[in-house]
């Protein structure tokens, strides 16, 4: 097992500088295992300072930006459970900003967007999405719902013919 979860839920930033990056992403591999264990146990709030110390570690490391973007939209997921949504969707953002292909990140920011009436922020995101995923209907599907909210008929209906002729 690893330290002590007071010790590893805020690594310094001089003690990462003195790990090789195998060593920095081995540790943030235990804060994310952790962090995980802790949010299936209910203890979010707790959660929350593993998965920061692992996304904190893996900073500026090439070879973990992919579990970088994930762990910080699993610490999206964590405050939108705490009941800070509006802080869910920046760590969402910030996952987009780490690694464009993300999808749950994306999916998340869609639908809150679309939830709190913002379509044309939603629909912004889904064409993007769309673009970076054109495997993935479920952005097209996105895409669509974000039209239909604001009256945008034309374009829900392409996007539902793109979606129709992709299955």
């Amino acid at each position: 097992p690893c330290a002590t979860a007071a010790a590893r839920a805020s690594p310094s930033t001089s003690a990462a500088a003195g790990l090789s990056a195998a060593e920095r992403f081995k540790l943030a591999t235990q804060h994310q295992i952790a962090g995980v264990q802790l949010a299936n146990a209910g203890r979010v709030g707790e959660a929350v300072g593993e998965l920061d110390a692992c996304a904190s570690l893996l900073d500026g490391l090439e070879e973990g930006r992919t579990l970088r973007a994930q762990v910080v939209a699993m610490i999206g997921n964590a405050h939108t459970l705490l009941g800070d949504i509006a802080k869910g969707v920046s760590f969402w953002l910030k996952a987009i900003k780490i690694d464009p292909l993300i999808v749950d990140a994306r999916q998340n920011v869609i639908k809150s967007l679309v939830d709190q009436g913002k379509f044309a922020d939603a629909l912004k995101h889904a064409r993007k999405a769309a673009k970076l995923h054109p495997a993935n209907t479920e952005f097209l599907v996105a895409v669509g719902d974000s039209c239909k909210a604001p009256r945008d008929p034309k374009t829900a209906t392409i996007c539902v013919y793109l979606y129709t002729h992709t299955h």
